[in-house]
């Protein structure tokens, strides 16, 4: 079964990062994290003490959305993660499957969550690992 991003509606591209595969839009630059594996490529580029913190950060209750999950085809579910950790910092909307199959992150959505998170070695190991896993930035919003 071909994974479908749920904002192009193309077909996503699988990448494989420190093993562990991320699915990719060629087209908007979003990617699906299928469940655990955010705290998966956190533990790989050694940040243990990342990935328990976006455990916390990624719950919540959310509202139905129009995208639908690439795994389920069940209406995504937006919720808000507070990035109240840096000063001034808007409110991250994030989508997330109703039955916990994964996270969808649009292009620029990873690196202002973590952005939002406290410097160190755990945090900037996982920043530094960012542009060899999706080309991107961190702090780029």
């Amino acid at each position: 079964m071909v994974s479908v991003c749920p904002r192009c509606h193309v077909a996503l591209f699988l990448l494989r990062f420190e093993g562990v595969e991320v699915d990719h839009c060629p087209t908007c630059g979003g990617f699906w994290l299928d469940a655990g594996e955010i705290e998966d490529l956190a533990r790989a580029t050694k940040g243990a003490f990342v990935a328990e913190r976006l455990r916390r950060l990624l719950g919540g209750e959310g509202t139905p959305t129009a995208g639908f999950c690439p795994r389920c085809d069940g209406r995504l579910i937006e919720f808000r993660a507070d990035l109240g950790a840096v000063e001034g910092a808007a409110p991250l909307r994030l989508d997330r499957c109703p039955v916990g199959h994964g996270l969808w992150f649009d292009a620029q959505e990873l690196p202002r969550l973590l952005s939002a998170l406290p410097t160190g070695d755990d945090a900037d190991a996982l920043a530094r690992s960012l542009p060899a896993i999706f080309g991107v930035k961190r702090g780029v919003a």
